[in-house]
């Protein structure tokens, strides 16, 4: 036995630690004596939470009591309130522990479970949208018969990744959402339980720089309206728009707006003096297309506003024109507008619009019917968006059958500047023939020569199809002409989102790179949405290290403005 001196012998032996229902019968003796409870009232309280636990859950925000302790998902804070009992309706919180004042917090998953006297009562918690989606996700899957692996192998995506979609612990992508509606013939409904897609944080509208020349100068009226009467000038403002707009084919808008400004003072001006309406409905109809060109550049500088106003402009003048088929054209636009913008209900709205109106010719119905495919797919309503592509591809074919030819003496002598519907006595009195607008601006695309396969390639995708659309995507640029170089750096992104979807990592990295160097001159806010739609995408493939090179490429490449 070890030696003890005399004094540890005689010390008095410390006493036990005191359990917690003994702290606690102890807190309720003293909370007694003090008058603040009555002994029946604490007795009863303690004898039914024995653990001194508010009766009723409170707020972490509604008290000023200082946390003591969190364990396993129970926050208890301790305060002394300003007297015992059930507060007042000014106080704004439900009364803290009668015994003790310990107010606490129960977790408990998506539940936040509040204790009464009466029994427990649940108040449920909204549950998040990616929560909800992975929940149907399952359901969908199991009815389906297939394993995780099985749709995580059709995808195109890793088990472990589709895992956590399914318990809610990773929010989809839109992608991912419309390729298992297709898998599971879903019918969109999986797609609308996706989260909307980041839009990234396009560029802010760059102002019009500050040159140091002078104003332009303005003409005289009487040089106007010399301009106006003159068919040698209409053919000229003829070539000044195709000109500009094969520019517009493969340089910045910002840099073909300047020569757009310049053209559109003179036309307004001339608008403005022309006094015979013969030539007033040629120089609205010039300008008009000015117009919805100037419209389509500041849409690709990113000024979304402005192109509308600019499209609303156009609509205006080719109704003072009398062209009402160029008007419909106005509302495709607007419908193209908005579908970049991921409304897809204005898109079919504004679509449908343009197909209604009886003015609209053959090929401007194609676009629309085009518009709405392509809401349509948005929305992963497959039968309608087929259905409209069908109607498209027998427009267009319709709109380019060759037309019965004119007599050469009418064309030597015809401007192709006015458009059927305007009248012939006044052009006849000037010494004008005016021929059918057969030979004006197309248009439209011009740069596409399979427009259906680009479009419907699109709208496959957006319905998760990207094995499909990657095929179309690929027919449809290599129809396309080198020097279109807006269309093919557009698809082109267009055709590397598909592969990647696919699985086709290789081509993807292949055709991504192509399309990035060939957007660097271009400035376009269009492609500049695919490629950060292409930059979100690819980040799941951090395992291909040709796809971690090019997230790294595109996303330097987006804010340092080389795509500017």
């Amino acid at each position: 036995m070890p030696h003890r001196s005399r004094s540890t012998l005689l010390r008095p032996a410390a006493p036990p630690r005191r359990s917690a229902a003994i702290r606690l019968r102890s807190l309720v003796a003293r909370l007694h004596r003090s008058g603040s409870v009555s002994a029946n009232a604490a007795v009863t309280s303690a004898a039914r939470n024995p653990l001194g636990c508010s009766p009723t859950t409170t707020s972490a925000t509604t008290t000023s009591c200082a946390t003591m302790q969190t364990t396993s998902g129970i926050v208890e804070r301790i305060g002394t309130p300003p007297r015992l009992g059930r507060p007042s309706a000014s106080q704004g919180r439900p009364p803290p522990c009668a015994a003790t004042g310990v107010a606490v917090l129960r977790h408990s998953g998506q539940q936040e479970t509040a204790h009464r006297p009466g029994g427990p009562a649940r108040r449920q918690v909204p549950m998040t949208q990616h929560e909800a989606f992975g929940i149907e996700l399952r359901r969908r899957r199991n009815a389906a018969g297939l394993s995780l692996q099985d749709l995580a192998k059709e995808l195109n995506y890793s088990k472990g990744h589709l895992s956590k979609i399914e318990t809610g612990a990773k929010a989809p992508t839109p992608q991912l959402a419309r390729q298992a509606d297709a898998v599971l013939s879903a019918g969109g409904e999986l797609s609308r339980l996706a989260p909307a897609a980041p839009v990234g944080h396009p560029r802010q509208a760059v102002p019009a720089p500050r040159h140091e020349t002078p104003p332009l100068p303005r003409a005289r009226r009487s040089e106007l309206e010399a301009a106006t009467e003159d068919p040698a000038v209409a053919r000229g403002l003829r070539l000044q728009f195709d000109t500009i707009r094969d520019l517009g084919k493969r340089m910045s808008p910002r840099l073909v707006q300047p020569m757009l400004h310049g053209s559109l003072v003179s036309l307004r001006d001339m608008l403005a003096a022309a006094g015979e309406a013969g030539a007033k409905r040629q120089v609205a109809l010039m300008t008009a297309r000015f117009v919805e060109y100037a419209g389509w550049m500041a849409q690709e500088a990113g000024r979304r506003e402005e192109a509308v106003a600019l499209t609303l402009e156009s609509a205006a003048l080719a109704e003072l024109a009398g062209d009402p088929g160029l008007a419909a054209y106005a509302l495709v636009r607007r419908a193209e507008l908005a579908m970049y913008a991921g409304a897809a209900q204005q898109t079919i709205a504004l679509a449908e619009r343009a197909l209604a109106d009886p003015h609209a010719t053959a090929r401007v119905r194609g676009l629309a019917e085009h518009r709405l495919a392509q809401g349509y797919a948005q929305l992963g309503e497959e039968a309608r968006c087929r259905a409209a592509l069908e109607r498209a591809a027998a427009l267009l074919a319709e709109a380019e059958a060759p037309e019965p030819a004119l007599p050469e003496e009418t064309l030597a002598r015809a401007t192709v500047l006015v458009p059927p519907a305007a009248g012939r006595a006044d052009e006849a009195a000037s010494g004008l023939v005016v021929a059918p607008a057969r030979g004006g601006p197309v248009v439209g695309s011009s740069t596409v020569a399979d427009l259906d396969a680009v479009v419907t390639g699109w709208c496959l995708y957006d319905l998760g199809r990207p094995a499909e659309a990657a095929r179309l995507l690929e027919r449809g640029l290599a129809g396309t002409s080198p020097e279109a170089r807006r269309a093919r750096a557009l698809y082109g992104v267009r055709l590397a989102l598909a592969h990647e979807a696919a699985g086709e990592l290789d081509r993807m990295h292949e055709v991504a790179l192509e399309s990035l160097d060939t957007a660097r001159a271009l400035g376009s806010e269009t492609v500049r949405s695919q490629l950060r739609n292409l930059a979100w995408m690819v980040q799941r493939r951090h395992s291909h290290r040709p796809s971690r090179d090019l997230h790294v490429e595109i996303t330097a490449a987006l804010q340092d403005g080389v795509v500017d």
